[in-house]
């Protein structure tokens, strides 16, 4: 984009003079439950339709790597994967790696392929709040100094969740 600059680092790629961004997400599968995966990818379409809306996401890409290892489990989440009729407004690039090399190496695994300003570390079992994507990419755009965010996080009874 015209104007806009890189900082070089994975969570901030690009400067507060670009607000709408491009953002890519990528969710590593190990027996995952498919119910819970499902859950996670509505509620990822919803946060990137209001963060659309509010003009702060233009392109969004999801990165789905399954490290699962059985024939039948990468079965039902192709099948899964061929079924979800969103994949026009949010393209879902599927890998099944050959070993299961472990949680940071399947996130790891998509970093050559990124060409987004901004990129998100989602697990299968976590549901983002519709303003969630709004909030974080313009919180990236309005202050240049901040490379990485990490959400509040809580559980199903509302208790706050540490995450690292």
């Amino acid at each position: 984009m015209p104007g806009c600059r890189t900082t070089g680092t994975i969570a901030r790629m690009k400067s507060a003079d670009c607000p709408s961004a491009s953002l890519s997400v990528v969710i590593v599968l190990y027996y995952s439950p498919e119910n819970l995966l499902q859950r996670t990818l509505d509620s990822l379409r919803k946060a990137a339709a209001a963060a659309r809306a509010s003009g702060h996401l233009d392109e969004l890409t999801v990165y789905l790597v399954n490290n699962t290892p059985t024939p039948d489990y990468r079965e039902r989440i192709r099948e899964r994967v061929g079924q979800w009729q969103w994949q026009r407004e949010i393209p879902i690039i599927y890998d099944e790696p050959a070993s299961n090399l472990g949680f940071g190496a399947g996130n790891n695994s998509v970093m050559p392929l990124l060409d987004s300003e901004y990129h998100l570390i989602l697990n299968p079992d976590v549901e983002l709040e519709e303003a969630t994507l709004t909030r974080g990419l313009a919180r990236l755009a309005s202050e240049p100094g901040i490379v990485l965010l990490s959400p509040w996080a809580s559980g199903s009874g509302g208790e706050q969740e540490f995450l690292c």
